[in-house]
């Protein structure tokens, strides 16, 4: 069900890089759980954390995947740019469920 101007939905683009948490996406859902440390045996939280750390370019970073016009003059707006403010909760996430991930580096 959606909320009235407000997609809450979780569908197509579920996966997707994106900020700010206004709507269900992988990283709103991986920043509320790293917080728990019984998601880390989560196979389902593995798959997700793995998708998440697959997207990183080749000097760590990460571009978002899904704007808001809204928000389309900051950092964490721009598609075609790497983001420092995604990288952050990427990167935080990765070190609350993964801390090996992190030392490994992109592929």
């Amino acid at each position: 069900m959606k909320y009235a101007g407000h997609d809450s939905q979780i569908g197509t683009g579920f996966d997707r890089l994106k900020y700010p948490f206004t709507d269900y996406r992988i990283l709103k859902y991986l920043d509320v759980l790293s917080q728990f440390e019984s998601a880390r045996q989560d196979h389902r939280v593995k798959e997700m954390l793995e998708l998440v750390a697959s997207k990183r370019d080749r000097q760590g970073r990460y571009t978002p995947e899904a704007v808001h016009r809204a928000w389309s003059e900051f950092d964490f707006g721009q598609k075609k740019a790497p983001s420092r403010w995604i990288t952050f909760l990427a990167l935080r996430i990765l070190a609350r469920l993964s801390p090996r991930q992190i030392a490994r580096g992109p592929s």
